[in-house]
This record gives C-alpha cells, sequence and structure tokens, in this order.
C-alpha cells in the first residue's frame, strides 16, 4: 500500500468539491447560505458489524455515504458535503481504492455532494468508515421526531425488510436473491422527500435499526404512541416469496433493520396534498397506521388483536 497522502491525491482529491481546498489544507471552508441552518450526523460503519467482511469495497464507499444521506433526508435536510474518517489494515490495495472512492463517487452524485475533507489511518483487524455529513435546511424548518400528534398518519416510503433479508441471502441463511441483496448493499437515500418533509411531516426518522426500534424514537420524543398495522406495510416481491414459504422470517419485517427507508408523520388535513407531491417523486409511500394518545410502539394484524414484538430492532449494547 502507499503511504497516505498518496492515497489522498489519488482516490480522494478528486471527489472534493471547492470547500474541501483540493485536500491539501489541514482543515475545509464553508460559508452556509444565507437563511440556512447547518445540519451535521455521523455515522461509523465497522467491516464485520455494519456489513460482512467480503463486502465489495464500492458497495462500502456507496452504503457509508448512504445512510448518512438517509440521515439528513428525514430532517429535512440538502445534502452539501461530508468529512471522512477513513480506518485501513493495511491489507487493502490500489483496486480497493479506486472502487471504495468509486463507490463514493456514485453516492455523491446520487446526493448532490461533495467531500470536505476528512483523515486517513491505518487501525487493526477490521476497515472502519466514519463519515460526518453536512446539510442545510432553511431557519426553523428542521424536522425534529418531537412533533407528531394524535391523529397524525403515519407514513414509510419503499419496502419494508428486504436489507435484512439480503443479508440473510449473503449469509446463506436463505435462498440468494439479487435484488434483496442489493438492498442491503446498496441502499437508496430518499433523498427527495427532503423538501416533503419540510412542508408536511410533524416528525420524522430514518429506518436503519429496525421499523419498530425507530418508530419508537418518535413515540418517546413525541410523547405519544404509535400503531402500526401489519397488513399495510409495503412489501417487496421479493419478501413476498420468501414470507409465504418461511413465516417464521416475519419479525425481520419490523426489527431486521437496514432500511434506510423514511418513517413520517402528517396531519390528517395535510395527507391529500402530501400524497400528491409525494406521486411527483416516483417514491412509493404508504400509510400504515396513526399516531394515538398514550405510549409506545404497536404492531397489529388484520384482526385488530396485538402481534408480541419482543424484538424491536439492532441494538450496539
Amino acid at each position: 500500500m502507499v503511504g497516505e497522502f498518496e492515497i489522498i491525491e489519488k482516490y480522494f482529491a478528486p471527489l472534493a468539491g471547492p470547500e474541501g481546498l483540493s485536500l491539501i489544507d489541514d482543515a475545509a471552508l464553508f460559508n452556509p447560505p444565507e437563511g440556512m441552518s447547518l445540519v451535521l450526523t455521523k455515522d461509523i460503519s465497522v467491516s464485520g458489524v455494519h456489513f460482512p467482511l467480503n463486502t465489495a469495497a464500492e458497495a462500502i464507499g456507496w452504503r457509508s455515504l448512504a445512510v448518512n444521506l438517509s440521515d439528513l433526508a428525514a430532517k429535512g435536510a440538502k445534502p452539501l458535503g461530508y468529512l471522512l474518517g477513513l480506518g485501513l489494515t493495511g491489507r487493502e490495495d490500489a483496486q480497493w481504492l479506486a472502487d471504495f472512492s468509486s463507490g463514493l463517487k456514485k453516492a455523491q452524485l446520487f446526493g448532490r455532494c461533495t467531500l470536505f475533507g476528512g483523515d486517513t489511518v491505518r487501525t487493526g483487524e477490521r476497515l472502519t468508515v466514519s463519515i460526518t455529513a453536512i446539510g442545510t435546511v432553511p431557519v426553523g424548518k428542521f424536522v425534529t421526531r418531537s412533533g407528531a400528534q394524535p391523529g397524525d398518519v403515519i407514513y414509510i416510503t419503499g419496502t419494508m425488510g428486504d436489507a435484512a433479508l439480503g443479508l440473510a441471502c449473503i449469509k446463506g441463511t436463505l435462498k440468494s436473491d439479487d435484488q434483496l441483496i442489493s438492498r442491503f448493499t446498496y441502499p437508496q437515500p430518499r433523498v427527495a422527500m427532503a423538501p416533503l418533509l419540510r412542508l408536511y411531516a410533524s416528525a420524522a426518522v430514518d429506518i436503519s435499526d429496525g421499523l419498530l426500534a425507530d418508530a419508537g424514537h418518535i413515540a418517546v420524543c413525541s410523547n405519544v404512541a404509535l400503531k402500526i398495522d401489519k397488513a399495510r406495510l409495503p412489501l417487496s416481491k421479493g419478501a413476498h416469496t420468501i414470507l409465504a414459504k418461511y413465516p417464521d422470517e416475519w419479525p425481520q419485517i419490523w426489527s431486521g433493520g437496514d432500511d434506510y427507508e423514511l418513517l413520517c408523520c402528517v396531519r390528517a388535513a395535510s395527507v391529500p396534498a402530501f400524497e400528491a407531491k409525494v406521486k411527483e417523486t416516483g417514491i412509493s409511500c404508504t400509510s400504515v397506521g396513526r399516531v394515538v394518545a398514550g405510549a409506545g410502539v404497536y404492531l397489529y394484524d388484520g384482526d385488530g388483536l396485538q402481534i408480541d414484538t419482543e424484538k424491536q430492532g439492532f441494538q450496539h449494547f
């Protein structure tokens, strides 16, 4: 492996925007647009924890930035740039670095953002990618987790559980399905939803640790309860096929995590306008329940009976 500065010059300087000063300085220089608030978020991805050890380098690059773009979207923020902290093991060769930077570049183009700077170091046995993403929202338009009220309608973008089932396919515990695997390795952050959340969402969260776990953040922060209808949960064709054969996999749909879809709450009066605008984005968005008075998150079956959901999502500790 070549030295740190050669790596930066060859693989990462081409990803930098003007704020990154060609990555030749010790810091980036950024002037926030007038009337905008900065939104900052960070995700750390560790090989063997957040993705399998044999994950392709391009997928790691894409995924590492995409999960941060999802966090920004949930806040109604427009992506601008990011800081990259890369901990290499020393086993990564030139092709790996080229593929990794290619994945980052594709995610940048998707999110319309650039690299502001960062640091590259040598770690131990595990590859570590730490990204701090930076975005903007108009002052006062930041979408929180704390604004949901009883009567709000709960919406979810995309489909649930594909990434968790895809990871099971990668591990060999389920029959391989390319579409499901792609949903794990190349999550699609719903960047186009950000302006709509600013206009219509009373609260929102990105679904990373599992539907029920992340819905729980809104329940706690807003001091409400969320009632979700299992029959309304949006499923892909691949998920339908697996669940028909292996119904014991159902908990993966609401607790498996890594969906990187958005859950948002919308006032009932705003529903028609919200749904009309969502159609213009081409992103599927499904009503799955209601916000009610109380506390917690509850999943119900088609007969209105509460489902026991002992596991609600991923936890590091």
